[in-house]
């Protein structure tokens, strides 16, 4: 299946002692967080609604964005990501960001807002009419 869901708001902070302090204040002031994720060079925090106002002034901002995400079951599971990225760039979008978690079972692309209907429709296309 495919499900989505708007009104998301990105925080990227390049990896810094700053940026954990991103993390705390955020889980202190109980912002709706939808997901958090860290590499090498950064922190990134994906927040359900634009409530990260006086949050942070070093982080860059990105909303509103929306997350499209496709359920993957069988040997789909290993070429999810490619597979999405594929079917959203043929549609004409270029996702910010597309994570497939390590045991699989789902993968979610991270796009504009405004390019969720089309994004909802290339996934469906992709991984369900086919």
């Amino acid at each position: 299946g495919v499900a989505s869901r708007a009104g998301l708001t990105l925080l990227r902070m390049e990896r810094t002692d700053g940026a954990f302090a991103l993390a705390r204040e955020a889980l202190h002031r109980g912002l709706p967080l939808e997901r958090m994720t860290a590499d090498s060079d950064s922190l990134c925090l994906l927040l359900r609604g634009g409530s990260s106002d006086g949050l942070c002034e070093n982080a860059r901002r990105i909303a509103p964005l929306a997350a499209v995400s496709v359920v993957i079951e069988g040997p789909q599971q290993a070429e999810g990501a490619a597979r999405l990225t594929k079917a959203l760039s043929d549609a004409g979008l270029s996702p910010l960001g597309v994570h497939q978690p390590p045991g699989g079972g789902y993968v979610t692309a991270l796009l504009p807002e405004n390019e969720r209907a089309a994004a909802v429709r290339a996934a469906y296309d992709a991984f369900v009419a086919n």
